[in-house]
Protein backbone atom coordinates (compact mmCIF):
# COMPACT_ATOMS: atom_id res chain seq x y z
CA UNK A 1 0.00 0.00 0.00
CA UNK A 2 1.22 3.50 -0.82
CA UNK A 3 2.45 6.02 1.73
CA UNK A 4 0.03 8.93 1.96
CA UNK A 5 0.70 12.58 2.69
CA UNK A 6 -2.27 14.04 4.55
CA UNK A 7 -0.56 17.32 5.39
CA UNK A 8 -2.79 19.38 3.09
CA UNK A 9 -5.92 17.62 4.34
CA UNK A 10 -4.99 18.24 7.97
CA UNK A 11 -3.93 21.79 7.15
CA UNK A 12 -7.27 22.56 5.51
CA UNK A 13 -9.17 21.01 8.42
CA UNK A 14 -7.11 23.06 10.87
CA UNK A 15 -7.88 26.25 8.92
CA UNK A 16 -11.52 25.24 8.75
CA UNK A 17 -11.99 24.77 12.48
CA UNK A 18 -9.85 27.85 13.30
CA UNK A 19 -12.10 30.07 11.18
CA UNK A 20 -15.20 28.52 12.72
CA UNK A 21 -13.84 29.32 16.19
CA UNK A 22 -13.04 32.87 15.02
CA UNK A 23 -16.63 33.24 13.85
CA UNK A 24 -17.89 32.12 17.27
CA UNK A 25 -15.98 35.04 18.78
CA UNK A 26 -17.24 37.63 16.27
CA UNK A 27 -20.97 36.85 16.57
CA UNK A 28 -22.50 38.86 13.71
CA UNK A 29 -25.98 40.32 13.93
CA UNK A 30 -28.79 38.67 11.98
CA UNK A 31 -28.78 41.47 9.40
CA UNK A 32 -25.03 41.19 8.90
CA UNK A 33 -25.30 37.40 8.56
CA UNK A 34 -28.02 37.74 5.93
CA UNK A 35 -25.95 40.29 4.00
CA UNK A 36 -22.94 37.96 4.16
CA UNK A 37 -25.03 35.07 2.84
CA UNK A 38 -26.20 37.15 -0.12
CA UNK A 39 -22.64 38.33 -0.81
CA UNK A 40 -21.29 34.78 -0.90
CA UNK A 41 -24.11 33.23 -2.95
CA UNK A 42 -24.45 36.07 -5.46
CA UNK A 43 -20.89 37.40 -5.80
CA UNK A 44 -17.91 35.57 -4.31
CA UNK A 45 -18.94 31.97 -5.05
CA UNK A 46 -19.81 32.59 -8.73
CA UNK A 47 -16.39 34.24 -9.17
CA UNK A 48 -14.80 31.30 -7.34
CA UNK A 49 -16.43 28.93 -9.84
CA UNK A 50 -15.39 31.04 -12.84
CA UNK A 51 -11.77 31.38 -11.74
CA UNK A 52 -11.27 27.72 -10.86
CA UNK A 53 -12.99 26.18 -13.86
CA UNK A 54 -11.48 28.39 -16.55
CA UNK A 55 -8.09 28.35 -14.82
CA UNK A 56 -7.82 24.60 -14.21
CA UNK A 57 -9.47 22.96 -17.20
CA UNK A 58 -8.95 22.77 -20.94
CA UNK A 59 -10.92 21.08 -23.72
CA UNK A 60 -8.50 18.14 -23.69
CA UNK A 61 -8.98 17.61 -19.95
CA UNK A 62 -12.77 17.67 -20.33
CA UNK A 63 -12.57 15.11 -23.16
CA UNK A 64 -10.56 12.68 -21.04
CA UNK A 65 -12.33 13.28 -17.73
CA UNK A 66 -15.96 13.89 -18.67
CA UNK A 67 -17.01 10.58 -17.06
CA UNK A 68 -16.00 11.76 -13.60
CA UNK A 69 -17.93 15.00 -14.18
CA UNK A 70 -21.01 12.90 -14.98
CA UNK A 71 -20.38 10.74 -11.91
CA UNK A 72 -20.38 13.91 -9.82
CA UNK A 73 -23.86 14.70 -11.11
CA UNK A 74 -25.05 11.11 -10.54
CA UNK A 75 -23.62 10.98 -7.01
CA UNK A 76 -25.34 14.23 -6.08
CA UNK A 77 -28.64 12.92 -7.46
CA UNK A 78 -28.32 9.62 -5.56
CA UNK A 79 -27.28 11.44 -2.37
CA UNK A 80 -30.23 13.83 -2.49
CA UNK A 81 -32.67 11.01 -3.26
CA UNK A 82 -31.35 8.76 -0.49
CA UNK A 83 -31.34 11.55 2.09
CA UNK A 84 -34.84 12.70 1.08
CA UNK A 85 -36.22 9.19 1.61
CA UNK A 86 -34.47 8.64 4.94
CA UNK A 87 -35.27 12.17 6.10
CA UNK A 88 -38.98 11.48 5.67
CA UNK A 89 -38.85 7.98 7.14
CA UNK A 90 -36.85 9.05 10.20
CA UNK A 91 -38.97 12.18 10.74
CA UNK A 92 -35.76 14.18 11.23
CA UNK A 93 -37.22 17.68 11.23
CA UNK A 94 -37.49 19.67 7.99
CA UNK A 95 -37.17 17.13 5.16
CA UNK A 96 -35.59 19.58 2.69
CA UNK A 97 -32.96 20.68 5.20
CA UNK A 98 -32.10 17.07 5.99
CA UNK A 99 -31.99 16.19 2.30
CA UNK A 100 -29.47 18.95 1.63
CA UNK A 101 -27.00 18.44 4.51
CA UNK A 102 -27.07 14.64 4.15
CA UNK A 103 -27.00 14.62 0.36
CA UNK A 104 -24.47 17.28 -0.70
CA UNK A 105 -20.78 16.93 0.19
CA UNK A 106 -17.75 19.15 0.66
CA UNK A 107 -16.13 17.79 -2.51
CA UNK A 108 -13.97 20.87 -3.08
CA UNK A 109 -12.24 22.28 0.01
CA UNK A 110 -11.95 18.88 1.73
CA UNK A 111 -12.46 16.41 -1.13
CA UNK A 112 -9.73 17.63 -3.48
CA UNK A 113 -6.91 17.52 -0.86
CA UNK A 114 -8.09 14.07 0.24
CA UNK A 115 -7.95 12.77 -3.33
CA UNK A 116 -4.54 14.39 -3.82
CA UNK A 117 -3.24 12.56 -0.74
CA UNK A 118 -4.78 9.21 -1.71
CA UNK A 119 -4.41 9.19 -5.51
CA UNK A 120 -1.80 11.83 -6.42
CA UNK A 121 -2.06 14.67 -8.95
CA UNK A 122 -4.28 12.73 -11.36
CA UNK A 123 -6.66 11.98 -8.50
CA UNK A 124 -6.78 15.66 -7.59
CA UNK A 125 -7.65 16.57 -11.19
CA UNK A 126 -10.44 13.99 -11.27
CA UNK A 127 -11.63 15.30 -7.89
CA UNK A 128 -11.94 18.82 -9.35
CA UNK A 129 -14.02 17.53 -12.26
CA UNK A 130 -16.21 15.53 -9.87
CA UNK A 131 -16.65 18.61 -7.69
CA UNK A 132 -17.83 20.71 -10.62
CA UNK A 133 -20.36 18.09 -11.73
CA UNK A 134 -21.57 17.56 -8.17
CA UNK A 135 -21.82 21.28 -7.43
CA UNK A 136 -23.43 22.15 -10.75
CA UNK A 137 -26.28 19.70 -10.14
CA UNK A 138 -26.63 20.97 -6.58
CA UNK A 139 -26.99 24.61 -7.63
CA UNK A 140 -29.17 23.85 -10.65
CA UNK A 141 -31.57 21.50 -8.86
CA UNK A 142 -31.33 21.36 -5.05
CA UNK A 143 -31.23 25.15 -4.71
CA UNK A 144 -34.57 25.42 -6.44
CA UNK A 145 -36.11 22.95 -4.00
CA UNK A 146 -34.83 24.88 -1.01
CA UNK A 147 -35.94 28.21 -2.44
CA UNK A 148 -39.45 27.16 -3.29
CA UNK A 149 -40.01 24.61 -0.54
CA UNK A 150 -41.67 22.13 -2.91
CA UNK A 151 -40.46 19.05 -4.76
CA UNK A 152 -41.60 19.86 -8.30
CA UNK A 153 -42.42 22.65 -10.71
CA UNK A 154 -40.70 25.81 -11.82
CA UNK A 155 -39.55 26.89 -15.23
CA UNK A 156 -36.03 27.14 -16.50
CA UNK A 157 -35.63 30.82 -15.63
CA UNK A 158 -36.67 30.14 -12.04
CA UNK A 159 -33.86 27.59 -11.73
CA UNK A 160 -31.12 29.97 -12.83
CA UNK A 161 -29.03 31.60 -10.12
CA UNK A 162 -25.62 33.28 -10.20
CA UNK A 163 -23.60 30.10 -9.51
CA UNK A 164 -25.43 28.25 -12.31
CA UNK A 165 -24.72 31.16 -14.68
CA UNK A 166 -21.05 30.99 -13.65
CA UNK A 167 -20.93 27.24 -14.36
CA UNK A 168 -22.57 27.61 -17.78
CA UNK A 169 -20.33 30.54 -18.74
CA UNK A 170 -17.17 28.76 -17.57
CA UNK A 171 -17.97 25.49 -19.36
CA UNK A 172 -18.84 27.41 -22.55
CA UNK A 173 -15.54 29.32 -22.52
CA UNK A 174 -13.55 26.11 -22.05
CA UNK A 175 -15.45 24.24 -24.77
CA UNK A 176 -15.00 27.17 -27.17
CA UNK A 177 -11.32 27.45 -26.13
CA UNK A 178 -11.67 31.14 -25.34
CA UNK A 179 -8.78 32.58 -23.33
CA UNK A 180 -9.87 34.72 -20.38
CA UNK A 181 -8.26 38.17 -20.05
CA UNK A 182 -5.56 37.72 -17.30
CA UNK A 183 -6.63 40.74 -15.17
CA UNK A 184 -10.17 39.32 -15.14
CA UNK A 185 -8.78 36.03 -13.84
CA UNK A 186 -6.80 37.84 -11.16
CA UNK A 187 -9.83 39.81 -10.01
CA UNK A 188 -12.01 36.70 -9.94
CA UNK A 189 -9.34 34.84 -7.96
CA UNK A 190 -9.06 37.67 -5.43
CA UNK A 191 -12.79 38.03 -4.78
CA UNK A 192 -13.67 34.36 -5.24
CA UNK A 193 -10.94 33.36 -2.80
CA UNK A 194 -12.98 34.98 -0.03
CA UNK A 195 -15.75 32.39 -0.36
CA UNK A 196 -14.52 29.58 1.90
CA UNK A 197 -13.09 31.82 4.68
CA UNK A 198 -16.31 33.86 4.82
CA UNK A 199 -18.43 30.69 4.85
CA UNK A 200 -16.46 29.18 7.73
CA UNK A 201 -16.57 32.39 9.77
CA UNK A 202 -20.32 32.49 9.10
CA UNK A 203 -20.67 28.93 10.47
CA UNK A 204 -18.94 30.00 13.68
CA UNK A 205 -21.08 33.12 14.03
CA UNK A 206 -24.34 31.23 13.50
CA UNK A 207 -23.36 28.68 16.17
CA UNK A 208 -21.93 31.23 18.63
CA UNK A 209 -25.02 31.26 20.84
CA UNK A 210 -24.78 27.50 21.38
CA UNK A 211 -22.27 25.20 23.05
CA UNK A 212 -20.34 22.57 21.10
CA UNK A 213 -22.37 20.01 23.06
CA UNK A 214 -25.62 21.55 21.81
CA UNK A 215 -24.31 21.34 18.24
CA UNK A 216 -23.26 17.71 18.58
CA UNK A 217 -26.17 16.19 20.47
CA UNK A 218 -28.98 16.57 17.99
CA UNK A 219 -30.92 13.43 17.12
CA UNK A 220 -31.17 14.18 13.43
CA UNK A 221 -27.39 14.67 13.13
CA UNK A 222 -27.01 10.96 13.85
CA UNK A 223 -29.06 10.23 10.73
CA UNK A 224 -27.17 12.90 8.77
CA UNK A 225 -23.83 11.29 9.62
CA UNK A 226 -25.14 7.81 8.87
CA UNK A 227 -26.42 8.81 5.43
CA UNK A 228 -23.65 11.19 4.38
CA UNK A 229 -20.61 9.35 5.70
CA UNK A 230 -21.62 5.68 5.56
CA UNK A 231 -24.69 4.78 3.51
CA UNK A 232 -24.03 6.96 0.45
CA UNK A 233 -20.42 5.84 -0.20
CA UNK A 234 -21.24 2.18 0.41
CA UNK A 235 -24.25 2.51 -1.89
CA UNK A 236 -21.88 3.86 -4.55
CA UNK A 237 -19.42 0.97 -4.05
CA UNK A 238 -21.27 -1.67 -6.14
CA UNK A 239 -21.96 0.98 -8.79
CA UNK A 240 -18.29 1.77 -9.36
CA UNK A 241 -17.52 -1.96 -9.39
CA UNK A 242 -20.03 -2.45 -12.21
CA UNK A 243 -19.20 0.64 -14.29
CA UNK A 244 -16.09 0.53 -16.54
CA UNK A 245 -14.31 3.37 -14.73
CA UNK A 246 -10.51 3.34 -14.88
CA UNK A 247 -8.33 3.64 -11.80
CA UNK A 248 -8.01 6.02 -9.97
CA UNK A 249 -11.24 7.55 -11.32
CA UNK A 250 -13.31 4.88 -9.58
CA UNK A 251 -11.57 5.53 -6.25
CA UNK A 252 -12.03 9.29 -6.57
CA UNK A 253 -15.76 8.85 -7.13
CA UNK A 254 -16.08 6.66 -4.04
CA UNK A 255 -14.00 8.91 -1.79
CA UNK A 256 -15.82 12.04 -2.98
CA UNK A 257 -19.15 10.37 -2.21
CA UNK A 258 -17.95 10.02 1.41
CA UNK A 259 -17.17 13.71 1.95
CA UNK A 260 -18.75 15.58 4.91
CA UNK A 261 -21.54 18.13 4.51
CA UNK A 262 -20.96 21.06 2.13
CA UNK A 263 -19.36 23.99 4.00
CA UNK A 264 -21.72 26.45 2.30
CA UNK A 265 -24.80 24.69 3.74
CA UNK A 266 -25.50 27.22 6.54
CA UNK A 267 -24.92 30.11 4.10
CA UNK A 268 -27.44 28.60 1.70
CA UNK A 269 -29.89 27.96 4.53
CA UNK A 270 -29.64 31.60 5.63
CA UNK A 271 -30.16 32.74 2.05
CA UNK A 272 -33.31 30.65 1.68
CA UNK A 273 -34.68 31.14 5.22
CA UNK A 274 -33.87 27.68 6.57
CA UNK A 275 -32.25 26.61 9.87
CA UNK A 276 -28.67 27.92 9.64
CA UNK A 277 -27.73 26.45 13.03
CA UNK A 278 -28.67 22.96 11.86
CA UNK A 279 -26.61 23.50 8.70
CA UNK A 280 -23.62 24.73 10.73
CA UNK A 281 -23.91 21.82 13.16
CA UNK A 282 -23.99 19.31 10.30
CA UNK A 283 -20.86 20.80 8.74
CA UNK A 284 -19.01 20.83 12.06
CA UNK A 285 -19.89 17.29 13.18
CA UNK A 286 -19.57 15.50 9.84
CA UNK A 287 -16.21 17.20 9.23
CA UNK A 288 -14.93 15.93 12.58
CA UNK A 289 -16.10 12.38 11.93
CA UNK A 290 -15.44 12.43 8.19
CA UNK A 291 -11.64 12.14 8.37
CA UNK A 292 -12.00 8.65 9.84
CA UNK A 293 -14.96 7.45 7.78
CA UNK A 294 -13.31 8.55 4.52
CA UNK A 295 -10.29 6.41 5.37
CA UNK A 296 -12.63 3.49 6.12
CA UNK A 297 -14.22 3.94 2.70
CA UNK A 298 -10.82 4.15 1.00
CA UNK A 299 -9.48 0.99 2.62
CA UNK A 300 -12.67 -0.82 1.63
CA UNK A 301 -12.07 0.34 -1.95
CA UNK A 302 -8.42 -0.74 -1.79
CA UNK A 303 -9.30 -4.24 -0.64
CA UNK A 304 -12.42 -4.87 -2.75
CA UNK A 305 -11.83 -2.97 -6.00
CA UNK A 306 -8.10 -2.69 -6.61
Amino acid sequence: MNTFDFSQVLGNLAIMFSLILLGRKLRFSKETSNDMARLIVNVTFPLFIFNNFTGQFSLDILKTGYLVFIMGVITCLIGLTLSAVIGRKSKSGNALEFMFVAGVGNTGFVGIPFCLALFGQQGALYAMLFDFGHSFFNWAFAMNLLRRGVDTGGGLLQRVNNPVIAYILSISLVLLQVDVFPPLHEGAALVGGMTIPLALIFIGSVSSGYSIKAMAFQRRLVFVGLVKLILLPFLMLPLIMILPLPSPMDGVVLVQAAMPTLALAPIIFARYKKDSFFGASAVFITSLAGFYTVLLVYFTYYNLVL
